[in-house]
């Protein structure tokens, strides 16, 4: 389903939509600012003008990575659902909206049964403004979708000035990260959505100005993945969207779709069942990229399906997506005509799997205009089988990158947290704490200082990782957030505990070598002003909720990994100013503590130790009453999937570079996103993956 995509798409649209400021819509935009300044800025054609541009071409590529538009796409059959997901007919009759220009209200005939070619039709004229596209898994539903919404732009787009006012511009998201229980409107939803989308509509001013659209009806909605999102919000989401004050069209599964309207049915709707493919539409659609006469394999099968509609063949061609399989995986010249081999294949569950089981190969296969896989076939396929394998071994769709660690075993989980903690900490306390006691007494001597600073808070940091490992809970990405009292954490109190604790301990430290009523007041300064700054750090990195975050997968994963870098390098920065700070406090500290490393080592690693392994059990107790979204540090989610697939590459001979190899299969329609996580584009595919991974 392309529409799962659109996070993805967004870098390609900001780039579009920037490519298109250097005409006369910008031009025309900078004589009055409306789209940059001013809280009251209002709406204008322009701005409707330029979203309809940038969906236009956001779209019009996605329908040709997707091979919708050349060749000529699969014809969709649909009919008035008979499913208990809408009302009655009468309630789709009431006027809420107007007839697009040029179109009439559609009648209760027009609404039976019809073709692509009258979906528009229904979607401009029907007075409701609801529309609910339905149909089984594999159905062409997003297909379905995105040829409307093209053909529903350029109906606009040929419309005369005076009418394209009235004329909403349509847009597609996905519903992932949307829940209305938290109070967000969907208008409100749906223009975040769009400031995210769309550069002209970033800021306060902008942001305003995608609401006024919006309550204006001048942006029509489509929305894929309700029955993508939790099963306990899909009602919710069936009764915020009767109040949306725009045209909607919302795409769903007919077996999800039935379950959330057993709570109440989207006010207004009709819903419309996409139809089987008819066999003989099947043969056209499928001799239509080949050579006349076709190739003897091709036209064995085609023919077959004209003349023997009820076979298996003819059963499992059915759907857009064993269609779109079938000439992928057997291209212009393969022996397709082997699936009439009724030994080899006496079912429609059989050609079924075939085909899925040559969907990866046929991925991984290079295509003419087309960059060189960067994977192998073997690759591809032992990692999509052993991600596979796991998903369903969990009982899930989603594959949530961070959650990687937990297929690991604990031990050697928590093995490797305790190594790079450990070679973490002693080497960037030890360059931090090093270069203001050597420039006291020597490179030599700041080095072995620093050095065993950080072997010690490695312990001891390691010994807390080793804890929270074994509750076995994943590391949750971060992100950098404006700083503020808010946004620091729930646990000041304890975190203030531990900073006087640390000055404490870092105190009795410097007064066993340079006397304990300096190095107590000295340490406890120092040990305040370094837990005030680590919460003032701690602060600036939120949490990405899988639930909420708008981001893509590989985008969450950016935003951890720059997160964890800015504060490495802070808390290099601030160890480093701190150790001058206490250096000069305290004079004859940094020779005392050179002349007493091995003696003071010995000393303080029990004590270490003790302290890391109650703060893990301190972190574990707050965990359990705040909730996981408080584990980790920036940074902390990267590191441990990235150690864990290093396992997972040698055992299992995966691909070594995890989310550069999901973002490939991605782009190759094996994966898509929905919101901060991965799925199989097709469940099927997932299952059929999983079993043969198992077997």
């Amino acid at each position: 389903m392309t529409t799962d995509d659109d996070n993805s798409q967004s870098k390609q649209v900001q780039n579009t939509v920037h490519g298109l400021t250097g005409g006369t819509v910008v031009q025309a935009l900078s004589i009055d600012h409306v789209s940059v300044v001013g809280a009251a800025a209002m709406p204008t054609i322009a701005h409707l003008d330029l979203l309809a541009k940038a969906s236009l071409h956001q779209w019009t590529a996605a329908a040709n990575d997707r091979r919708l538009v050349h060749p000529a796409p699969l014809p969709i059959q649909w009919r008035r659902s008979s499913a208990s997901v809408a009302g009655p007919i009468s309630a789709a009759a009431y006027r809420r909206f107007a007839p697009l220009p040029g179109l009439a209200a559609v009648t209760d005939d027009e609404l039976s049964e019809g073709t692509q070619d009258g979906l528009h039709r229904i979607y401009g004229g029907l007075p409701s403004g609801r529309l609910l596209l339905i149909g089984p898994p594999g159905s062409g539903k997003s297909a379905a979708a995105i040829l409307l919404l093209l053909e529903a732009l350029r109906y606009r787009e040929q419309a005369i000035p005076e009418d394209q006012a009235q004329i909403p511009v349509p847009v597609l998201f996905t519903l992932h990260g949307w829940n209305p229980d938290r109070g967000d409107s969907v208008t409100d939803w749906m223009a975040a959505k769009l400031a995210e989308t769309y550069p002209m509509f970033r800021g306060r001013a902008g942001r305003h100005i995608a609401t006024d659209l919006l309550t204006a009806g001048r942006i029509a909605g489509f929305l894929d993945g309700l029955d993508e999102i939790p099963e306990c919000s899909r009602p919710g989401v069936l009764n915020a969207l009767a109040d949306a004050p725009f045209r909607l069209v919302l795409l769903s599964r007919t077996e999800e779709a039935v379950a959330a309207a057993h709570h109440g049915p989207l006010a207004g709707a009709v819903a419309l069942g996409l139809q089987p493919t008819q066999p003989t539409a099947a043969a056209d659609y499928l001799l239509q990229p080949l050579v006349s006469p076709p190739p003897a394999p091709w036209q064995k099968i085609t023919d077959h399906l004209t003349h023997q509609p009820a076979s298996a063949v003819s059963e499992a061609l059915s759907t857009p997506l064993a269609l779109s399989l079938l000439r992928d995986v057997y291209g212009a010249t393969g022996p397709v005509d082997e699936l009439l081999d009724d030994a080899r294949f006496p079912t429609a569950a059989d050609i079924d799997n075939h085909l899925l089981d040559h969907a990866v190969t046929a991925a991984y296969t290079p295509r003419p205009g087309h960059p060189k896989p960067r994977y192998s076939v073997a690759t591809a396929q032992r990692t999509l089988r052993y991600l596979a394998t796991q998903l369903t071994e969990h009982g899930t769709r989603d594959l949530v990158w961070w959650h990687i660690p937990t297929w690991t075993t604990h031990r050697a989980r928590s093995i490797s947290a305790a190594v790079l903690t450990l070679l973490a900490n002693a080497v960037l306390v030890g360059v931090s704490l090093g270069l203001p006691i050597g420039f006291e007494l020597g490179p030599r001597a700041g080095l072995v200082v620093g050095l065993s600073a950080g072997l010690l808070l490695g312990l001891a940091t390691a010994a807390l990782s080793t804890v929270a490992d074994w509750r076995g809970m994943p590391c949750v990405p971060k992100r950098l957030a404006r700083l503020s009292y808010r946004s620091a954490p729930r646990t000041r109190g304890l975190g203030v505990a531990f900073a006087f604790s640390g000055g404490l301990l870092a105190g009795l430290f410097a007064g066993l070598v340079s006397g304990l009523a300096s190095g107590l007041v000295a340490g406890i300064l120092v040990g305040m002003a370094a837990g005030l700054a680590g919460l003032a750090l701690n602060g600036i990195s939120g949490h990405t909720e899988a639930e909420e975050s708008s981001l893509g997968p590989a985008g969450v994963w950016c935003h951890d990994r720059n997160a964890g870098a800015v504060q490495v390098l802070a808390s290099v920065l601030l160890t480093g100013l701190l150790a001058t700070l206490t250096v000069r406090l305290m004079p004859g500290l940094a020779s005392s503590l050179a002349a007493s490393v091995a003696s003071s080592f010995i000393v303080v690693l029990p004590v270490m130790l003790l302290v890391g392994l109650g703060a893990g059990l301190v972190g574990i107790l707050v965990v359990k009453r705040v909730g996981p979204m408080e584990v980790g540090t920036p940074g902390s989610a990267v590191l441990d999937t990235s150690a864990a697939w290093v396992r997972i590459s040698i055992r299992h001979k995966t691909s070594l570079r995890l989310i550069s190899f999901l973002e490939d299969a991605r782009r190759r329609h094996l994966l898509r996103t929905v919101g901060p996580v991965y799925q199989f584009r097709h469940a099927t595919l997932q299952d059929r993956l999983a079993e043969v991974g198992r077997s």
